[in-house]
């Protein structure tokens, strides 16, 4: 693809809309395509958000945010819908 060619998105949407959801399916969808970047997704044990996983296109993740970590900041609960 020419460098001109290259565009950059930005999905965004209230929590439970889909996001994660339209990202996988163009994913499966466009396997030729050369793409990069990461989308989130929550880790949930017992139905109860626990923390949140960046999940990179090239096949790596990292836990982001768990409330077994320290800090000032903290996951909030939400249930499982």
């Amino acid at each position: 693809m020419p460098k001109s060619a290259r565009t950059n998105y930005l999905l965004t949407g209230l929590p439970g809309c889909g996001k994660t959801t339209i990202m996988q399916r163009v994913i499966e969808q466009l396997p030729d395509w050369r793409m990069a970047g990461f989308y989130t997704r929550e880790i949930r044990q017992e139905g109860h958000r626990v923390g949140f996983e960046a999940m990179g296109l090239g096949g790596k993740s990292t836990v982001l945010a768990h409330v077994d970590f320290q800090s000032k900041f903290r996951v909030a609960d939400a249930e499982c819908g």
